[in-house]
Protein backbone atom coordinates (compact mmCIF):
# COMPACT_ATOMS: atom_id res chain seq x y z
CA UNK A 1 0.00 0.00 0.00
CA UNK A 2 2.63 2.58 0.61
CA UNK A 3 3.87 2.62 -3.14
CA UNK A 4 0.86 2.73 -4.67
CA UNK A 5 -1.09 5.03 -2.47
CA UNK A 6 1.01 6.96 -0.38
CA UNK A 7 -1.67 9.75 0.23
CA UNK A 8 -3.97 7.52 1.69
CA UNK A 9 -1.45 5.95 3.51
CA UNK A 10 -0.48 9.94 5.16
CA UNK A 11 -4.32 10.24 5.60
CA UNK A 12 -4.72 7.28 7.67
CA UNK A 13 -1.44 8.15 9.62
CA UNK A 14 -2.74 11.14 10.37
CA UNK A 15 -6.40 10.18 11.50
CA UNK A 16 -4.67 7.91 13.93
CA UNK A 17 -1.96 10.19 15.31
CA UNK A 18 -5.29 12.41 15.49
CA UNK A 19 -6.94 9.94 17.84
CA UNK A 20 -4.33 9.10 19.63
CA UNK A 21 -3.70 12.89 20.60
CA UNK A 22 -8.06 12.90 21.50
CA UNK A 23 -7.33 10.19 23.51
CA UNK A 24 -4.39 11.84 25.68
CA UNK A 25 -6.41 14.60 26.09
CA UNK A 26 -9.61 12.86 27.72
CA UNK A 27 -7.42 10.49 30.00
CA UNK A 28 -5.34 13.69 31.30
CA UNK A 29 -7.38 14.80 34.64
CA UNK A 30 -6.11 10.62 35.10
CA UNK A 31 -2.64 10.09 34.21
CA UNK A 32 -1.45 13.47 33.49
CA UNK A 33 1.74 12.73 33.68
CA UNK A 34 2.28 10.34 31.30
CA UNK A 35 -0.44 12.00 28.57
CA UNK A 36 1.90 14.80 28.66
CA UNK A 37 4.28 13.15 26.91
CA UNK A 38 2.70 11.85 24.45
CA UNK A 39 0.85 15.24 23.65
CA UNK A 40 4.41 16.54 23.64
CA UNK A 41 5.72 13.88 21.17
CA UNK A 42 2.99 14.85 18.90
CA UNK A 43 3.81 18.76 19.31
CA UNK A 44 -0.12 19.58 20.40
CA UNK A 45 -0.20 22.92 21.21
CA UNK A 46 -1.23 23.90 25.05
CA UNK A 47 -4.52 26.35 23.30
CA UNK A 48 -5.32 22.58 21.84
CA UNK A 49 -4.99 20.59 25.07
CA UNK A 50 -8.37 20.62 25.92
CA UNK A 51 -11.69 19.33 24.98
CA UNK A 52 -12.09 22.22 21.45
CA UNK A 53 -12.00 19.38 19.40
CA UNK A 54 -15.40 18.46 20.08
CA UNK A 55 -16.16 21.11 18.00
CA UNK A 56 -14.74 19.31 15.12
CA UNK A 57 -11.37 20.93 15.01
CA UNK A 58 -8.41 19.35 14.91
CA UNK A 59 -5.38 19.11 17.47
CA UNK A 60 -2.95 18.43 15.42
CA UNK A 61 -1.80 20.61 11.76
CA UNK A 62 -1.78 18.73 8.21
CA UNK A 63 2.06 17.97 8.78
CA UNK A 64 3.25 16.75 11.81
CA UNK A 65 6.72 16.01 12.79
CA UNK A 66 6.61 13.29 16.29
CA UNK A 67 9.38 13.92 18.54
CA UNK A 68 11.23 11.10 20.33
CA UNK A 69 8.89 9.74 23.15
CA UNK A 70 10.11 8.54 26.79
CA UNK A 71 8.81 5.80 28.45
CA UNK A 72 5.17 6.24 29.58
CA UNK A 73 5.32 3.94 31.95
CA UNK A 74 7.72 2.21 33.78
CA UNK A 75 7.76 -1.46 34.86
CA UNK A 76 6.69 -2.57 38.34
CA UNK A 77 8.77 -5.67 39.98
Amino acid sequence: MKNNNREKMNNILHIALEQIGMISILLNPIIPISTSKVLNALNVKDGSKNLSFFRDKDILPKKVEIKNLDILFNKIN
